[in-house]
């Protein structure tokens, strides 16, 4: 029997499943002729048809090193590269085949998705187009694909037209309703996009993302309820392997309900089927957070960084939660922050190109501004009164949102930019590329290592000038941002600030008076009401901050300050669960009777602002300091007791009281912190004097001065643009 004869009954052997005896032939023919391609290909398929994918990989190597032109070779361990997780190698090899074989279908096709699940979006794009271009019988599933891939991509209204055109084809496709819905979401459109999810679900009600795309979109309606239904149905439905996700997204939306511990039992059972899912982790940090279990939350958010090192928004989760932990020190906390650079955002700065705009310092200059926070919200709330009052004569304001939620505040935002895009679907890299087309002069960073960061963006350093601002006085840890603002009560000059690298990462540029500029709520009462002891016959305290800025040291100073002024009452924002018992439990350990602390969870703003007619002094919490509820609280003739941080994020309080003229409110250590609560607490004529004069004493600050708060945001604008155009440059 002839070699060729040989190969032929081997070939028919293994396509008849009999693969033992297939490869007794094969291995015959290579003990002959070791150099066999067809041999070594042949046996290389069928090692991975029995799960030994080194040795298929072997074979086929060397199938391919005796015959680099064959395509099947390159095609078959292409397969075995993507069963091993090695995507960059089967993506090298399917190229190859399709170079090789320009009509084999199924290669191009692997090709494509894996370029499309590595973000390589153009290629996927092209592989796509190339199969709808030559094989009319697969129509369908390419519109679908390239619906998906220019999703990816962030151009919705390109991916909405081929979703249309693939459920045109099959109004019954219901991968391509699933798809549609997604794209629908992405742009914000969540009442189109949940009658797609449910078309989906009728045609099919096994599709897990169907149902977790429904719960999502509800959810960002606030119809918290509904959302938490579907994924209790989606549950009963789909099997093991989509629970894990539909556990901790559900988790994600109790929390958003105020629902804390079945949120973090549904996080707690998504990690039980899981273990290695880093969004479930993630999440479960974040609402342990929520409860105040500072710690327990750090080390959740650590092992969501160990599982998934690539992510650098799970990165971010972790240090933003570090600002809060009383036991580290300003530079252990800079310390993590420039690992995190050094792992996600610096390496990026080997591919900058040179910034082409003109140098010139006095032009009129084009400031960008990046957030997810352009509406009702705290950082939307400081940042709007200079949008609205910069010289527009000196600077175009360019804003990219980054949040598809919009609210009547976001109509203002639009109205004070002179140009608006709305980002919310574009990935980093367009982010970065669209910045660089509007040619921006100054890029400004509101959002740090917040929820909604873009900082990747920034790490590509589209603008010549990047600045971070107003979103906690914090650092951001990366080469890329140039500057951080900040004011003479946050750091004092000739401090830790003066030195970049201290403390913070970034070069400081001081305003000279105010971080903040404070405009009252729309929803705030017109007036303030008489101190509430004058009735209630006690002293009430509150603290109405996020509840996971509230430390063990600051909840063991409040205690104190309730043993030292006699029947004093405590007022808490924080959300419902057993972590009430659990604080309360610590007042009680400590002397306080458990009627003396009263908690209050989500409330409307108007009810918010009507809260603080319950309370006589406010409590800041530290080692991170309150910012939006200590103005609300002064605004509502409240006055504030702080402690003087180690950095400006502990420093919140200091820059304001020092504002409204009351730094005898400013505690230098706990004892003082203590002392100052109580001595207040007892003077009734100070209090009512206070509640009188606090909202005078505001409009007559440079906190509420927006004229000039803009004109000193300008000048540090100016200043690092000038700095900019004054560096050397190669001619």
């Amino acid at each position: 029997m002839t070699i060729g004869e040989a190969l032929q009954i081997a070939l028919e052997h293994h396509n008849a499943g009999r693969l033992r005896e297939a490869e007794q032939l094969y291995r015959g023919i290579l003990g002959q002729l070791p150099d066999h391609a067809s041999a070594l290909y042949l046996l290389g398929r069928l090692a991975a048809q029995t799960g030994r994918l080194d040795e298929s990989i072997r074979c086929l190597s060397r199938s391919i090193e005796l015959e680099p032109t064959h395509p099947e070779a390159q095609a078959a361990i292409g397969e075995v590269y993507e069963r091993l997780n090695r995507p960059d190698d089967a993506i090298r090899s399917y190229r190859h085949a399709t170079s090789r074989a320009p009509d084999a279908t199924e290669s191009r096709l692997r090709l494509g998705q894996l370029l499309l699940n590595t973000g390589m979006l153009d290629e996927a794009i092209a592989c796509y187009e190339h199969v709808l271009s030559r094989r009319p019988d697969y129509e369908l599933m390419m519109r679908a694909n390239l619906a998906e891939a220019w999703r990816r991509k962030g151009d919705l209204q390109t991916a909405e037209r081929y979703a249309r055109q693939a459920i045109a084809l099959d109004p019954n496709f219901a991968g391509g309703h699933c798809n549609l819905g997604l794209i629908l979401h992405a742009a914000g459109r969540y009442d189109e996009a949940i009658v797609e999810h449910e078309l989906t679900l009728k045609l099919d009600d096994k599709i897990a993302q169907a149902w977790n795309n429904l719960g999502l979109s509800l959810s960002a309606l606030k119809r918290f309820d509904e959302s938490i239904g579907v994924y209790e149905r989606a549950l009963a439905v789909c099997g093991k392997e989509a629970s894990s996700v539909l556990w901790t997204n559900m988790g994600t939306i109790l929390a958003a309900a105020g629902r804390l511990d079945e949120a973090i039992a549904a996080h707690r059972n998504a990690l039980q089927i899981n273990p290695a899912s880093a969004e479930a982790s993630g999440n479960l940090g974040g609402t342990l957070r929520e409860q105040g279990l500072l710690s327990e939350a750090i080390d959740c958010f650590r092992r969501s960084v160990a599982l998934a090192p690539w992510s650098a928004p799970s990165h971010s989760n972790l240090l933003f939660a570090l600002n809060a932990d009383p036991s580290l020190t300003p530079r252990q906390i800079l310390a993590a922050h420039l690992q995190w650079a050094s792992q996600h955002a610096d390496p990026m700065l080997r591919t900058v190109q040179p910034h082409l705009n003109i140098p010139d310092p006095t032009r009129r200059i084009r400031v960008g501004y990046v957030s997810s926070d352009f509406r009702d919200h705290p950082v939307g709330r400081f940042i709007l009164p200079l949008l609205e009052n910069i010289d527009r004569n000196g600077f175009t304001t360019i804003c990219y949102n980054a949040a598809n939620e919009h609210d009547e505040f976001t109509g203002r935002f639009r109205a004070a930019a002179d140009r608006w895009h709305d980002v919310a679907a574009w990935t980093d890299e367009q982010l970065a590329q669209k910045v660089r087309e509007d040619e921006v002069d100054v890029l400004v960073d509101l959002g740090l290592h917040a929820a909604g960061t873009r900082l990747m963006t920034f790490a590509q350093k589209p603008a010549p000038v990047q600045i971070t601002f107003l979103s906690y006085a914090g650092t951001s840890g990366m080469q890329a941002m140039d500057y951080r603002i900040t004011d003479p009560y946050l750091d004092p000059p000739g401090g830790d600030a003066d030195e970049p690298g201290a403390i913070y990462s970034e070069r400081s540029l001081w305003l000279p008076q105010t971080y903040w500029c404070y405009q009252a709520h729309p929803a705030a009462p017109p007036g303030v009401a008489a101190p509430p002891v004058q009735t209630a016959g006690f002293v009430t305290f509150g603290s109405f901050n996020y509840f996971g800025k509230c430390s063990e040291p600051a909840l063991n100073a409040w205690a104190r300050i309730l043993l030292a002024v006699p029947r004093s009452r405590l007022l808490v924002h924080c959300l419902a669960g057993q972590h009430r018992e659990r604080i309360v439990q610590r007042f009680v350990d400590a002397g306080v009777e458990a009627q003396r602390v009263e908690f209050f969870g989500k409330l409307p703003i108007s009810n918010y602002f009507a809260h603080y007619g319950r309370v006589d002094v406010a409590l800041d919490p530290f080692p991170y300091a309150g910012g939006t509820t200590s103005c609300d609280a002064l605004w509502m003739g409240v006055p504030v007791i702080t402690l003087r941080g180690k950095s400006a994020v502990g420093r919140a309080g200091v820059s304001i009281l020092s504002n409204v003229g009351l730094p005898e409110l400013i505690a230098e250590d706990v004892d003082r912190y203590v002392d100052l609560a109580a001595n207040i607490a007892g003077d009734m004529s100070r209090l009512t004097a206070l509640r009188a004069s606090m909202r005078e004493r505001m409009r007559d600050s440079k906190l509420m001065d927006t004229a000039t708060y803009a004109r000193g945001v300008e000048s540090t604008f100016r200043t690092a643009w000038r700095g900019w155009c004054e560096r050397p440059r190669l001619t």
